[in-house]
Parts: structure tokens; C-alpha cells; sequence
């Protein structure tokens, strides 16, 4: 299709049921430390269309013990993750922002579908994740004296907050927009 030309919402709204069909093969679960952790057995909540109410998908709902194995798996994964030399983390980052930006359109509506937001709002905030993860090697490229949320002092970069209430107290926006480090 044209760079000029746009799909129209039937269009959208079949390749928004295309890239959410595996949603409605098996209930999306979580990722701890590297690893997709078994639903059987798990509670799961429906994933509901805000638009037509329809179900999109099964989700397993957390605990407070995946929580805590999440916490752990990433205080775990931090030191290898910290001792690894910067230009490496920073290649690392911006591999993950191109696939970011590779499936800005899928990304767009599923998450359209998923909160009713409109799709060219959702592609930018794709974009904007992607452009996130490219800023944060950059921002520690100099030394920082206190991190900006909490200050604290560090020795080069801002410190790491291991707070699933932050992501949790934020409704709308996207996981594609969450920054590493906050």
C-alpha cells in the first residue's frame, strides 16, 4: 500500500483479528526470567474488545507470588546485566527498538483492540517505546550525581526501581512506552 493511502477501518479491523488470533489459541501467561511460566491450572481473566465487548483472549492473571518470582528473576538477572560494558547493553537496546519499530503496525492494533485508543495513537506510542529504549543508553553515557526519581546518589547511572506498583498505577499506557530503569 502506498505510504499515502489508508487502510480503511474494515481493512484494520481484519488484521486486527489476523495478529489476534493467537491470543485465542492458548491464554497469554507470563515471562519470568526468561522462560514462559505454565497456565494450566492458573486463574485467567477474559480480554475484552472496549469497542464491541467481544472476547479477544484469556489472560493468566497474576499473583503476588509471580510477582515476586519476576522480582527476583530481575534482581537476579541485574548484575550480569549492569556488568555488561555499555556499548554492548546499548546495541543490545536498540536491537529491541528495531523490533519495536518492525511491528509498530501490529503493535497498533493490538493494543488499539486491546484499549480502545485510537490505532495512529498507539503506532506513535510504539515508535515512542522503540525511541525510548534508544534514549536510555545514551542518558547514561554521562555521569548522573542522584537519580531523578528518588534521589538517591549513584555512581553513573540512575538507580533501578524494582516497583511492578509503578507500571500497575499507570492504566493506558502501553508496555511498548515503559522506559527500563523507572
Amino acid at each position: 500500500m502506498p505510504p499515502f493511502e489508508q487502510p480503511t477501518a474494515a481493512e484494520n479491523q481484519q488484521r486486527a483479528r489476523d495478529y489476534l488470533q493467537r491470543f485465542k489459541q492458548q491464554p497469554v501467561g507470563h515471562y519470568i526470567a526468561g522462560q514462559w511460566c505454565a497456565t494450566e491450572g492458573a486463574e485467567l481473566f477474559a480480554n475484552i474488545n472496549p469497542a464491541d465487548n467481544s472476547p479477544m483472549g484469556k489472560v493468566v492473571a497474576g499473583t503476588p507470588e509471580d510477582m515476586d518470582r519476576a522480582c527476583t528473576a530481575a534482581a537476579e538477572a541485574f548484575p550480569e546485566w549492569a556488568a555488561l560494558p555499555g556499548a554492548r547493553r546499548k546495541k543490545l537496546l536498540n536491537r529491541l527498538a528495531d523490533l519495536l519499530e518492525a511491528r509498530a503496525d501490529e503493535i497498533a492494533l493490538v493494543e488499539s483492540s486491546d484499549c480502545g485508543q485510537p490505532i495512529r495513537f498507539m503506532k506513535q506510542a510504539a515508535v515512542r517505546g522503540a525511541a525510548n529504549f534508544r534514549f536510555s543508553p545514551t542518558r547514561h553515557q554521562k555521569p548522573v550525581t542522584a537519580c531523578p526519581c528518588c534521589n538517591r546518589s549513584t555512581p553513573i547511572t540512575p538507580c533501578v526501581h524494582r516497583s511492578a506498583r509503578w507500571a500497575l498505577s499507570r492504566p493506558g499506557i502501553p508496555p511498548s512506552c515503559w522506559r527500563p530503569g523507572k
